[in-house]
């Protein structure tokens, strides 16, 4: 995971950092793939909206921060926290709540000025809910953004079901609207663990993964911690 984010801090004279807790337990019992998947895509987005200054994961033990009513995390004896930190671009706050929607981006000119669809983040919402867990933001525009992906240690079980739809922002109607989602839920269905649906970090896009994917049951997931 470090490896090819380093090259690209390196090549753009950003600062990139990982810390992981020492009160970190040694392992987490998830779907690595999936696991991954959400991180790169938080990575990549990180990177692609910051000029100067860094980005930064973070993994620790996690006590709050994460909705109260979740159906999962709320229930959970241990979760953890990733944490993508970046000195970019930020997010207005009006733009915030739909931010994970598919196609969704904070303004055209962002789409112009950076590419992508806004697909990763959605896709990234999609895999958080199939792990058992939820992504949290906070930004502020023009000093950077933080996105948290909170997962309960240990998880087997089935996804929880998505949250439901609100109102205002968060509420959408009409055929794009649909055909939207059933792009998200598409690769959703194919983020399997064998042969994830690949949402493209520098473009946002979802990938057709190949016709023989297959999903398996969670893994343990072993994290390394810095020494």
């Amino acid at each position: 995971m470090r490896g090819p984010f380093r090259h690209e801090a390196e090549n753009r004279r950003l600062q990139f950092d990982v810390e992981i807790s020492p009160n970190l337990d040694r392992s987490i019992f998830t779907d690595s793939k999936r696991l991954q998947q959400v991180l790169k895509n938080l990575l990549s987005n990180a990177f692609k909206f910051t000029a100067e200054g860094g980005v930064r994961l973070a993994v620790a033990p996690a006590a709050s921060g994460w909705n109260a009513d979740h159906p999962t995390l709320r229930h959970a004896p241990s979760v953890v926290s990733f944490e993508v930190s970046d000195t970019g671009i930020g997010i207005p706050p009006e733009k915030q709540r739909i931010i994970f929607e598919a196609f969704q981006q904070a303004d055209a000119g962002t789409s112009r000025k950076y590419g992508g669809t806004g697909l990763g983040l959605a896709i990234s919402r999609e895999l958080a809910n199939l792990l058992g867990g939820e992504i949290q933001l906070r930004s502020t525009p023009g000093r950077g953004s933080v996105f948290t992906l909170f997962l309960p240690l240990n998880y087997s079980g089935g996804a929880a079901s998505p949250p439901a739809s609100g109102s205002g922002a968060d509420s959408q109607s009409g055929a794009s609207t649909n055909a939207a989602a059933a792009r998200a839920g598409a690769c959703r269905r194919h983020a399997c663990a064998g042969a994830p649906g690949r949402a493209d970090p520098g473009r946002s896009q979802c990938a057709e993964p190949p016709a023989t994917a297959s999903c398996s049951s969670s893994r343990t997931t072993r994290i390394m911690h810095a020494s």
